[in-house]
């Protein structure tokens, strides 16, 4: 997604800022996610809401963003009538 924003025209417009928010729950899901894969830091962590708040950011937040995203990008494509 990056690679191709990188050196294109962005325009920061809501369809946009949903992406980019996408971007940053997706990336907060991977670091949490090296965490839990380290045996050591998963021995301290398990049971407790740091695992809920990874599945939370990795399964809610992103699908939430990108859906979100996709709604406002297509919505006045398909009906004719812009979101106020």
């Amino acid at each position: 997604w990056i690679g191709t924003m990188w050196g294109g025209s962005l325009t920061f417009e809501t369809p946009m800022l949903w992406s980019l928010g996408f971007m940053v729950t997706f990336l907060f899901g991977g670091l949490t996610g090296i965490i839990l894969s380290s045996p050591p830091l998963d021995f301290h962590v398990s049971d407790t809401y740091f695992v809920v708040a990874h599945f939370h950011y990795t399964v809610f937040g992103t699908v939430v963003f990108a859906m979100f995203a996709g709604f406002y990008f297509w919505w006045p494509k398909w009906t004719g009538k812009m979101l106020n």
